[in-house]
C-alpha cells in the first residue's frame, strides 16, 4: 500500500512537472526574448549578452528567438526607467544593465525612476574587480606612490558617475592616495588612447574582465603596472596586487563595502517588476544552465570575456544589502560617488 501510495505521488509530481514544462513552452514557442542593454554597441555591457544570446534560447522551453537592442544613456538609466516602467510584463523582455544603477538609485538620483529592489534580478555573468594602473614607464611602482606621490598622478575618465571617475577619488578620500583626475573622454577607449599618447598616467576603476577583453595587447606588450585593485576579493589574475580595502583608513571601509558590493554587481541582468514568478524561474534557469554550457563558455574566451557567475536569488540579496543604507552614511557616499 504504501509502494502504491510512493508511485501515485511520483506521477501527481510529474504530471504537475509535465504541465508546467507545456505552460511555458507555449508561453515562449514561437515568440522574440528581447534582451535591452543599457549601453552602446562594442562595449562590455553589451559582448556580454550578445555572446551568451547565442545560447540562450535552447534552455528555454520552447527556444524562443533571442534579440539583442542597445538603448543607451545617461549610465544606463534611460534603459532602467524604461524596463521598470515601460517594458511589458509578459517575461519576454530582459535588460542587461549597468550595476551602478542600484546605488544610482538608492543614494537619490532623481531620473533614476526605478526601484532596484523590485526588478527581478535573473544573473551576472561576472563579478568585478576594478583596478588601478599605470603607463609602465611611469614613475608609480605600487599602491605606496600613489599615497607619497610629490604631485598628482593624472588618472583618465569619461563622465562623472563612471566607475573610472568615482574610484580615483573614492581612494583619495579612503587609502589617501594622490589621483587626479581628467574627465570628459568620450567612451572608455578614449580614455585607453590617452594612456597610449601619454596625455595621462593611466586609469583607475577600470573592471579587471573588461581591460583584459579590450586591451589584450597593452598585457602582450606590458605597456601597463597594475598598482591596486578594488572588490570583494582578490582577483585570480591579480594575487599579488594588494586590495585597496587591505590598504583603507579604518574609518573609511565602509565605504568600500558598499562598492565592493556593486562591483560583484558585475554586469547584471534583470527583468522588470511584475513579471510572473514562474517566467523569472524559467529565466533564471535558463542563464545559470548558460553560464556553464561549454560552447558558450567557448564563445566567451574566443571574445576574452570572463566568466565568474552569480546566479538569480544570490545577486537578488547583494543588490538588496547593497541599497540597504543607513540615512546618516548617505551625505558622505554621496559625496564619495559624486552623487
Amino acid at each position: 500500500m504504501a509502494f502504491i501510495r510512493t508511485i501515485l505521488g511520483a506521477l501527481i509530481v510529474l504530471g504537475f512537472l509535465v504541465q508546467a514544462a507545456t505552460a511555458d513552452e507555449s508561453a515562449y514557442k514561437g515568440k522574440q526574448v528581447t534582451i535591452v542593454v543599457s549601453a552602446e554597441a562594442a562595449t562590455s555591457y553589451d559582448l556580454y549578452p550578445r555572446t551568451a544570446a547565442r545560447h540562450l534560447s535552447k534552455y528555454i522551453p520552447g527556444n524562443p528567438k533571442i534579440v539583442v537592442k542597445n538603448m543607451p544613456g545617461a549610465s544606463g538609466i534611460v534603459a532602467a526607467n524604461w524596463l521598470y516602467n515601460i517594458a511589458k510584463k509578459d517575461g519576454l523582455t530582459l535588460g542587461a544593465i549597468h550595476r551602478t544603477l542600484p546605488l544610482t538609485r538608492a543614494l537619490g538620483v532623481k531620473q533614476a525612476r526605478f526601484d532596484p529592489v523590485k526588478f527581478n534580478w535573473i544573473g551576472t555573468p561576472v563579478q568585478e574587480t576594478a583596478s588601478c594602473f599605470v603607463r609602465s614607464d611611469s614613475p608609480y611602482k605600487n599602491a605606496e606612490d600613489l599615497v607619497n606621490a610629490t604631485k598628482p598622478v593624472k588618472m583618465a575618465a569619461t563622465q562623472p558617475r563612471s566607475d573610472i571617475y568615482i574610484v580615483p577619488l573614492m581612494l583619495n578620500r579612503v587609502m589617501g592616495a594622490k589621483m587626479e583626475v581628467t574627465s570628459g573622454y568620450r567612451g572608455i577607449m578614449a580614455t585607453a588612447l590617452a594612456v597610449d599618447k601619454g596625455e595621462v598616467d593611466g586609469i583607475c576603476g577600470w573592471g579587471y574582465a573588461s581591460l583584459r577583453a579590450l586591451k589584450k595587447d597593452w598585457f602582450e606588450k606590458k605597456a601597463i603596472r597594475i598598482l591596486v585593485q578594488v572588490g570583494r576579493e582578490k582577483h585570480p589574475g591579480l594575487k599579488d596586487v594588494p586590495l585597496a580595502s587591505d590598504l583603507a583608513k579604518g574609518d573609511q571601509k565602509a565605504i568600500l563595502e558598499v562598492y565592493n558590493k556593486q562591483l560583484s554587481v558585475g554586469r547584471p541582468w534583470t527583468m522588470p517588476p511584475g513579471v510572473a514568478p514562474e517566467r523569472v524561474e524559467t529565466m533564471r534557469q535558463a542563464f545559470a544552465q548558460t553560464m556553464k554550457d561549454p560552447a558558450f563558455l567557448k564563445d566567451a574566451a574566443k571574445v576574452r570575456i570572463q566568466i565568474n557567475p552569480l546566479h538569480g536569488k544570490d545577486l537578488q540579496t547583494l543588490v538588496a544589502q547593497m541599497v540597504d543604507i543607513p540615512d546618516a552614511n548617505k551625505p558622505v557616499l554621496k559625496k564619495t560617488f559624486n552623487y
